[in-house]
This record gives C-alpha cells, sequence and structure tokens, in this order.
C-alpha cells in the first residue's frame, strides 16, 4: 500500500506533474490578483493621503501667514508703543492710567484684525496689572482662566513654558491654548488662542472624509480632550511625505500631518482605513469571484485530465507491472477511451502475446544451451591425467606387469564411461564409486602413499548431483599436493543440512597438503578464474559454472584452509533424490 502512494505520488509521476502544475498556475494567479488587489489598495491609499494632504498643507499655509501677522503686531507694539514703559515707570499716577487706557484701546481697536487669534494681552509684573481684548465670541470663563493662567506664571515666564520664540501650546483647566509671549523690560505682551476654536472651522465640508482633526504637540500628544484620543501619542518621527498607518486595536487609520513653521505644534488629520477601501468593496469582489471561477475551471480541467488521461495511463502501468511480474494474460479495458489510448491498449495487448511466444521460444533455446554447454564443460577432460595414465601403461608392459596393466585398463576403461556418458546428474554414489575408480588408478602411480577417508551418510546415497564434481577436487588436490613417496590423505564427506528455505547437499573435501596459498585463495573467494604461467586452470571455474547452470543462486561453494591439515572445499547443492532425476533434467 505504501509502495502504491510513493508510485501515485512520486514527483517523476504524471499525475503529480499535472497537480502540481494545476496548482502552480492557481496560486500564481491568486498571488497576481493579492497584488493587484494590494496594488490598488496602496493607490487609493496614495490618492486619498495625496489628496488630504494638499488641503492639510493649505490650511496650515494660512494659519502660519495669521499667526507671523500676529507676530508682527506684537514685535512693532513691544518696540514702539511708549505706554508699556509708562505702565511700568509713570512719572504721575495719572500717567499710569492714561498709559493704560491706550494700550486697552490699541488691543481692542487691533483684535478684529486679527481673526484667527482669541486675545491679545499686555501684563506688567511690576504694577500688577493686567490688559486685554479679545473676540466678541470668547466667554468670560475663558477670558478669567487666561487672566489667572498669566497672573499666577508671570512671576516666572521660564517656568511657565512661554519664553520662547513661537507659539506654545499650554494645558489650562483641561483645555489647550497656544500662546506667543514676547518680553519687553519687566511686562509681557502676547496673543493666544484657544485650540478648539482653531479646528472647529476646519472640520466639516473641508475635511468631510476625515474621521479625526487635531493639532499636537512636538512629542506627538493630541491638543485636544477626546475620548478616542486620551493619552494617545501620534508617531510624527516618520516621513510624513509618505503615509503611514497607526492602529487602535480595532481598526486602522491613514495619518497625515502637517508641522506649523510658526509654532511648536503639528496638525494631524486621521482617515479611518476601512472608509478609504469602501470604494474598492466591489472591486475586491469581483477579484474574489474571478479567482473563484478560475480554481473550479481549474479544478473541472484537473477532473477531466484525470479522467481522461491520469486513469487510463493509470491503469496502462497497472498492466505493466503484472505484465513484469510474469502475468502474459493482462488485459487492459478500452471502454469509453480515446482513440489514441485505444490503439496503445491494442498495441500493448500485441506486444504481450509477442513477448509470451518470444519468451517460450527463449526459454526452450536456452535449455538447449545449457545443456549444450553441460556437455561441453563435461568433455573438457585433463589431458595431462590420460599421458599419465598411457605412461604408466607403457612402464608396467615394460615390466611385464600383465595384471597391473589389466587393472589399469579396466580402471581407465570405467573412468571413460563415466566421464562420457553425458548425464547432467548422477546419483551421489556413483559418483564416489567414479572417485574410487580415479583414485585406483592414481595408486599405480603412488603406491602405499595415498589414503581416502569417505564419511556418507546414508540419507546422500540417492541424492542427485553433476558428475565429476568431486573427482575433479580430488583430482586438482593430489596434481598440486601430492608427492611421490610421502603420504597423502584426502577426506570426503557427505552430509544433510537444512536451512529455513529447504534442505541442503553439503559436501566437504579436505586434504593433507599445504592448502592454498593467499593469493590463489582470494582469486577462487572471489569467482575468478585461476591463471598461470602455463595458462588457465579451468578444471574448478568449470565446477562453478555448472553449478551455476543447474542450479543458480541455490548453490554455494567456499574455499578454505582447514586448520592442521591442508585445503578445503564447502559444497552445497539442494537436496534431490534419485527419482527427482526426470523432473530436473527435462
Amino acid at each position: 500500500m505504501y509502495r502504491t502512494f510513493k508510485s501515485r505520488f512520486s514527483s517523476r509521476s504524471l499525475r503529480f506533474r499535472i497537480i502540481g502544475s494545476v496548482s502552480i498556475v492557481i496560486f500564481i494567479l491568486i498571488l497576481l490578483m493579492i497584488i493587484n488587489n494590494l496594488y490598488a489598495i496602496r493607490i487609493v491609499r496614495s490618492q486619498v493621503f495625496e489628496s488630504n494632504k494638499n488641503t492639510l498643507n493649505i490650511y496650515m499655509k494660512q494659519m502660519d501667514d495669521a499667526f507671523s501677522d500676529v507676530e508682527n503686531f506684537l514685535a512693532g507694539m513691544s518696540s514702539t508703543d511708549v505706554n508699556i514703559k509708562s505702565i511700568e515707570m509713570p512719572a504721575r499716577d495719572i500717567d499710569r492710567y492714561l498709559a493704560q487706557y491706550r494700550a486697552e484701546r490699541l488691543l481692542k481697536n487691533s483684535i478684529w484684525s486679527y481673526k484667527m487669534i482669541d486675545g491679545f494681552f499686555v501684563y506688567s509684573n511690576p504694577a500688577q496689572i493686567y490688559i486685554d481684548a479679545v473676540q466678541n465670541d470668547i466667554n468670560a470663563g475663558d477670558r478669567l482662566r487666561i487672566k489667572n493662567y498669566i497672573a499666577q506664571r508671570f512671576s516666572d515666564v521660564h517656568t511657565a513654558g512661554l519664553s520662547r520664540s513661537s507659539w506654545t501650546p499650554v494645558e489650562i483647566g483641561g483645555d489647550f491654548y497656544l500662546f506667543r509671549v514676547i518680553k519687553v523690560w519687566n511686562s509681557s505682551v502676547g496673543a493666544w488662542v484657544k485650540v478648539n476654536d482653531l479646528i472647529e472651522p476646519l472640520q466639516g465640508k473641508h475635511f468631510s472624509g476625515v474621521n479625526h482633526l487635531f493639532l499636537t504637540n512636538e512629542d506627538g500628544r493630541p491638543l485636544l480632550a477626546d475620548q478616542f484620543l486620551d493619552g494617545r501619542i501620534i508617531n510624527l518621527n516618520k516621513n510624513m511625505d509618505e503615509y503611514h498607518l497607526t492602529n487602535d486595536g480595532r481598526n486602522k487609520y491613514l495619518v497625515i500631518a502637517q508641522h506649523s513653521k510658526h509654532g511648536e505644534f503639528s496638525m494631524v488629520a486621521l482617515i479611518r482605513d476601512n472608509n478609504i477601501l469602501d470604494g474598492l468593496d466591489s472591486l475586491q469582489k469581483s477579484i474574489a469571484v474571478i479567482a473563484l471561477c478560475v480554481i473550479v475551471i481549474l479544478l473541472s480541467l484537473t477532473f477531466m485530465l484525470r479522467k481522461l488521461v491520469i486513469a487510463p495511463l493509470n491503469d496502462l502501468r497497472l498492466a505493466m507491472k503484472m505484465l513484469k511480474s510474469g502475468n502474459f494474460d493482462v488485459k487492459i479495458k478500452s471502454k469509453n477511451l480515446c482513440d489514441e489510448f485505444v490503439m496503445v491498449n491494442h498495441t500493448f495487448e500485441d506486444m504481450t502475446s509477442q513477448i509470451k511466444r518470444l519468451k517460450i521460444d527463449v526459454y526452450e533455446e536456452k535449455i538447449l544451451k545449457q545443456r549444450a554447454e553441460l556437455q561441453y564443460l563435461q568433455l573438457q577432460l585433463n589431458p595431462h591425467f590420460f599421458m599419465n595414465c598411457l605412461s604408466v601403461i607403457h612402464s608396467l608392459a615394460g615390466l611385464s606387469k600383465t595384471t597391473l596393466i589389466q587393472d589399469m585398463t579396466v580402471n581407465l576403461r570405467n573412468y571413460l564411461r563415466y566421464a562420457l556418458e553425458g548425464d547432467h546428474l548422477v546419483t551421489l554414489e556413483k559418483e564416489i564409486e567414479h572417485v574410487k575408480t580415479y583414485l585406483d588408478i592414481q595408486r599405480l602411480r603412488f603406491p602405499d602413499s595415498l589414503i581416502c577417508k569417505f564419511d556418507i551418510d546414508a540419507k546422500t546415497v540417492d541424492a542427485l548431483v553433476p558428475p565429476l564434481i568431486i573427482q575433479t577436487f580430488t583430482e586438482n588436490a593430489l596434481k598440486h599436493e601430492a608427492v611421490a613417496g610421502e603420504t597423502f590423505c584426502i577426506s570426503i564427506a557427505a552430509s544433510v543440512w537444512s536451512d529455513a528455505l529447504a534442505p541442503k547437499l553439503r559436501l566437504v573435501i579436505i586434504d593433507s597438503g599445504d592448502g592454498f596459498q593467499d593469493p590463489i585463495l582470494r582469486i577462487l573467494q572471489e569467482g575468478r578464474k585461476i591463471s598461470d604461467v602455463n595458462g588457465q586452470h579451468i578444471g574448478i571455474h568449470n565446477i562453478q559454472q555448472r553449478l551455476t547452470l543447474i542450479y543458480g543462486d541455490q548453490t554455494r561453494i567456499e574455499f578454505s584452509n582447514e586448520p592442521g591439515s591442508g585445503a578445503r572445499v564447502d559444497i552445497e547443492i539442494p537436496l534431490q533424490q534419485h527419482e527427482a532425476k526426470a523432473v530436473l533434467t527435462s
């Protein structure tokens, strides 16, 4: 199940690539719509910002111009008016009263020309005289509050914060005022205006889209007693030529600010972001509808591709998987498919039939080839052995030992008959008899020095083995290890060994020689062919090839050196009894 899931959703599968491609297209389209929406929002905000920024600049300039005129008036009064000096240091008391009267008349006659401010005042600290003039609409409470504030703070103008050369915001009794004060000797000439009186005329038609319009001090604190703005600090350190947003926890506001050139304050307008984007509701809805339509179309296209392309390809893939596992009768449904897939399915079925026939032909040819190879390998006899046998017979004839010659020829005849029979499998009993025949021949070369021990389990007597499998290793041991005049021992054992799959026949051949040399042992363990100056030694390699041809990967042959003895060869092959020979060789 895991492999099926992995194959269906592999990064290289067609299903994954189609779904991935559609997902990427959907993502790109949605991303473009989001970017377009964000761009539109930014443009609308910028336009609203620029429009209100220009309006704010106009009114701030008008306000600064009015404050500049008031400053000019105060500066002229403080430098040219002798009434102030007469109030402080009169020659006679009557002169003070007259100077006070003239100063008051001047202020009252001048204030109507400066509609932006609420009042003028002159305060003489030595004489403790306060003179003022206010606009007609100023109530008595504000006028008295200003008088008391000036009288209380005049003793230390610096402490009052009114000695700066600009309009300074001051909070009096919960209301905010702007003061401009000029020091003349020990007196002060100044003007004041209530912040609400500056803002109220601007609200309404001039800033109809603005939710909050107010003044702030240099720290960004609003100069307005408002629940929304209570304790709120407006960040004025940002670039006010570009818009930025602030948040009150529930709504976002567009911030527009303009700093005064004549005062320590700024005019700030807050516009709720939702109000700005009201005009984009229809556009956002259109974008959402378009995005939904695109997603539906792409999903429908994906479903159609799955039905028309992916599903038939998946059926074809499953059929090919079944074909790979050996099922040559697999069929693919061709109902309700397009002509191209019908043609592919018919071609696949024709190909399956041809592969099935071809596999049968190849299998039969392989069997014939294996039989030919086995016959060829069996016929690769050692000519050196026969030359030695003929030399022995010739020597015995010269010695007139007819009985030994007869025994030699009988053994050689039996040896040749067994080797040339051509059977692919023989019983272990027959192979052992052949080994004994071979040893009888060799005893004529090595009289009284050749010993062979057999340890054959009775259960293995009828087991089938390839012919010459034991004789080849016996011959190899005698050829390379036996020395005339020295005792040489060969031990041959056969037993049954069972593993988790099936019982095995184990053959062990051990000699008493010096064992395999290390280079030769590595070559044998790696399954390579042994070569020397005299050419290749085909005997052991012959056995390995024959075992592989007959048993495939069910056989095992190991080479080692037996501790305290010589070379050791372990052979394991599947245990097959004599009655199974017909099945094995067919």
